[in-house]
This record gives C-alpha cells, structure tokens and sequence, in this order.
C-alpha cells in the first residue's frame, strides 16, 4: 500500500490537508489528530476530487495510457491550483503521466511557465 499511496501523494501532497493515508479499509487524511474520510460531508467537494485523482493516478501507473482528468479546479485558491500544475508537469516530465486535462471556467492568470504545457481557452 506505501508505494500506492506514495504515488499518489506525489500528486497531492501539500495541496490536500496532509498526506493521504489508508485506515481501516478508507482513504483520508489526518486533521487535527483525527483521521478524516475522503468523501462528502466529512471533507470539502474539492479535496475529495483531489484525492480520488490521486488514488487514480497510482492505479494508473502500470496502464499503457497514464491520463489525469480534473474538472472544476476553479475551487482551488491561485496558489493551490498553480502547485497542483506544477505537479502534473513534473510527473509528466518523469514519465508517470503522459496526458492532463485540468479545467478551469476563470481565466488561466495561475498558470506558471513551462515547456511541456499547452492552455487551450475556449470561449
């Protein structure tokens, strides 16, 4: 499970509360002391996407495509969703993602310089 879950904190460490952690057959993290499940009410819409994006992209590790798929990052702060893209750029550099698709329905003034990456704005 620690290779697992190492995968997918490498996606969402930091972003989320803390590192994802498996107890007693669930997925969450720890606030506060406490284990918090990964699912609605218990934690926001937005980690939970999060964390289940991470958990899929370890699951996808040994697939033939490697494909991240997030919408609705615009619940992000700039800052969270500028660290999350600097993430998938750099496991997409390391060869552990070969495709990401983040949408955002606000103008992409996050998004940080880099060569593997491409905006496309629709209007």
């Amino acid at each position: 499970m620690k290779p697992f879950l190492d995968t997918a904190n490498r996606l969402c460490g930091g972003i989320l509360p803390s590192a994802l952690v498996y107890q007693d057959g669930e997925f969450g993290w720890t606030r506060a002391g406490k284990f918090v499940r990964c699912e609605r009410p218990v934690c926001s819409g937005t980690e939970e996407a999060l964390a289940w994006c991470a958990l899929s992209l370890s699951l996808a590790t040994k697939a033939p495509l490697k494909l991240v798929l997030l919408d609705e990052i615009g619940r992000l702060d700039p800052a969270h969703k500028s660290q999350l893209l600097e993430r998938v750029c750099d496991l997409q550099a390391a060869g552990e993602l070969d495709q990401v698709l983040l949408v955002d329905a606000n103008p992409p003034t996050w998004v940080p310089r880099r060569d593997n990456l491409s905006v496309i704005e629709l209007r």
